[in-house]
């Protein structure tokens, strides 16, 4: 069984809502994957030593540490707006851990520097409503974009600028290989 780890936002949470969205979380990862998932226990209480500005830090390193078992990091609604979050993404994305995220109506997912990580990586991205993807060519040292038509075209070479770079400074694209 895959473990599951849930990077979410909790300041100004209670414990028990921090929990329950946690079991939510836990059943739509298992409804995306189509497998059931062993929860890797990363809620952490208490603090053993004195309150100070660096508590925070602490809590991180220790969601770090528990990052570090998963195999699958489950990036929950507005990741992307919680500093602590966002360094575990980091950590998933650098480290290779298989990365699932919370699909609202804003379609959140990576922005071109994390799919241009991804695509060095050896791993194809795209945009959910493309009928194509794009990938790194490590020989020409670029990206290249894969049509729907079935046609590799250099990045820098896009005949649709303005369509090209809507995309680059967005934030929909998703790893392929997490689709299949």
């Amino acid at each position: 069984m895959k473990k599951l780890f849930i990077s979410q936002p909790m300041r100004g949470l209670s414990d028990e809502e921090i929990l329950k969205t946690r079991e939510e979380i836990k059943a739509k990862a298992e409804d995306q994957l189509r497998e059931e998932l062993e929860l890797i226990d990363s809620f952490v209480e208490d603090y053993p030593g004195e309150i100070n500005k660096s508590v925070p830090v602490w809590y991180l390193g220790e969601s770090i540490q528990s990052l570090s078992e998963a195999d699958v990091a489950y990036f929950g609604d507005g990741w992307q707006d919680a500093r602590g979050c966002k360094i575990e993404h980091i950590c998933a994305l650098k480290y290779g851990i298989k990365t699932v995220y919370y699909n609202d109506d804003k379609k959140v997912g990576l922005n071109f520097t994390e799919a241009l990580e991804q695509m060095k990586q050896g791993k194809k991205v795209r945009y959910p409503h493309w009928g194509g993807y794009w990938y790194w060519d490590n020989i020409k040292g670029t990206v290249i974009m894969h049509t729907k038509e079935g046609i590799d075209i250099d990045l820098f070479d896009s005949e649709r600028k303005e369509y090209t770079l809507k995309y680059i400074a967005g934030n929909g694209f998703e790893v392929m290989e997490e689709l299949i």
